[in-house]
């Protein structure tokens, strides 16, 4: 399973098949700026691996061929690993 598939061509979604002008419009009518198509995979990315989902399910998921890939796109706020350092009692 992967996510943001073409059902047409059962593949990821490319920016190239969609049109420019709608992806131009939808962001101008949500007041979205400085805003990629790419962008909303880093995010969906970085919130399973915030949310604890193990990198190696999100490589799969995601269907990156390499962990560094993974690395790269699923990085974590800094407020995440805090939780985890206070897990220690001083």
């Amino acid at each position: 399973m992967r996510v943001f598939i073409s059902d047409r061509f059962n593949q990821p979604l490319k920016l190239k098949r969609i049109s420019q002008k709608v992806w131009e419009a939808a962001l101008k009518k949500s007041d979205i700026e400085d805003f990629r198509w790419h962008d909303l995979r880093h995010t969906w990315a970085s919130w399973l691996v915030q949310n604890g989902v193990d990198i190696y399910i999100l490589q799969e998921l995601g269907g990156w061929e390499s962990i560094e890939m993974v690395k790269k796109y699923g990085h974590l706020a800094p407020t995440h690993l805090l939780s985890h350092v206070s897990k220690i009692d001083l």
